[in-house]
């Protein structure tokens, strides 16, 4: 029952019905056809942070010297995502409010047709904000929460007092009846901690979804197996998890069971490079070169992003990781070209 509460609050937007129509037909496709749809896109518009975070994953593909997406960028894109069967934008960063027209790219992505969500560390998060959001459309907004013990939560994110700044932007959000969701990484240091106990109980008692995210060797990570969770760790997890419905992953949550990259969800940097994740630094093309459509067909040709797994690739896959670790080019910046010679 708490599930199909949680589908209602977050999948199911009655005040949209073109996305539920173009949403139903997702649906029937994935189930009856024999094309896999694509389900949504996440957009990171700008790599600018307010936080220092322990385990961040886009700064590595941060450069400021390359030509970024404009508005009319995203609504090509969106269009074209669109034609694909996308129903579903998230929008993120860095962090999206440090961009200053965040709200007109939201708009160029057609709202009112698709399922719009906003990912946010919560530290500039005010009462002006959250209104803009609900008028142009934002379905609900995803904070990063990584432990309930405040000290811990600074410390991870390396920024004092964002922990009572984010709890008072969820409150705000509870104020303008803004839904919004828990993104809590959990990592071998700290997956038996009582700070993720915390934010479990805390997500539990307030009814919102809590998305689990597996540490993985990427970002300011990268090649650092020992944050990785163990067969104990993961057992431990799905134990606990027994008592908290609301606990999530994304690979338990598509049209089917299993890593999503490129099959059902696109990672957009920027500056137009397509990736089937964000922690999976391989791009599969550019958009300002190349069609969408184009570029997700050569991440499904794949071996490995063209196939449902029922682990995280870059989280959990020591042979996925293996291979794209030793591919990986220390010496830039851009992610490297998908290719038979490096995959």
């Amino acid at each position: 029952m708490q599930k199909i509460k949680l589908a209602i609050k977050y999948g199911i937007q009655p005040k949209k019905p073109i996305y539920l129509a173009r949403l139903l037909k997702a649906l029937l496709k994935s189930k009856f056809g024999k094309q896999i749809q694509l389900r949504g896109v996440d957009f990171a518009i700008d790599y600018a942070c307010n936080m220092k975070c322990e385990h961040c994953f886009d700064q590595r593909l941060k450069n400021e010297s390359r030509k970024k997406m404009e508005i009319q960028d995203y609504e090509r894109v969106a269009s074209e995502a669109m034609a694909l069967g996308c129903t579903y934008f998230g929008f993120q960063g860095g962090e999206l409010f440090l961009r200053k027209d965040y709200l007109d790219i939201i708009e160029a992505v057609k709202p009112r047709k698709n399922r719009i969500t906003v990912t946010s560390n919560g530290l500039v998060v005010d009462e002006e904000k959250i209104i803009a959001l609900k008028k142009v459309g934002v379905d609900y907004i995803n904070f990063s929460l990584d432990s309930g013990i405040a000290a811990e939560h600074d410390k991870f994110r390396g920024v004092e007092g964002s922990f009572d700044k984010t709890m008072n932007a969820m409150k705000i959000c509870k104020r303008y009846k803004m839904p919004f969701t828990i993104n809590t990484t959990i990592s071998h240091f700290n997956v038996l901690s009582d700070g993720f106990k915390k934010v479990a109980d805390f997500a539990s008692q307030e009814k919102v979804l809590i998305n689990t995210l597996f540490a993985a060797p990427s970002g300011n990570w990268e090649n650092n197996l020992s944050v990785l969770l163990d067969e104990s760790d993961i057992n431990y997890y799905y134990t606990i998890r027994k008592k908290y419905p609301t606990m999530v992953r994304d690979l338990e949550n598509g049209f089917k069971k299993g890593c999503p990259a490129a099959k059902e969800v696109l990672y957009i940097t920027p500056y137009g490079d397509v990736l089937g994740c964000p922690l999976i630094h391989i791009s599969l093309g550019n958009i300002f070169a190349e069609k969408l459509k184009t570029i997700r067909q050569r991440g499904l040709e794949n071996e490995y992003l063209g196939n449902y797994h029922s682990m995280c690739l870059i989280a959990e896959d020591r042979d996925f990781i293996d291979k794209y670790l030793s591919n990986l080019d220390k010496d830039t910046s851009l992610p490297i070209f998908i290719s038979e010679t490096n995959f």
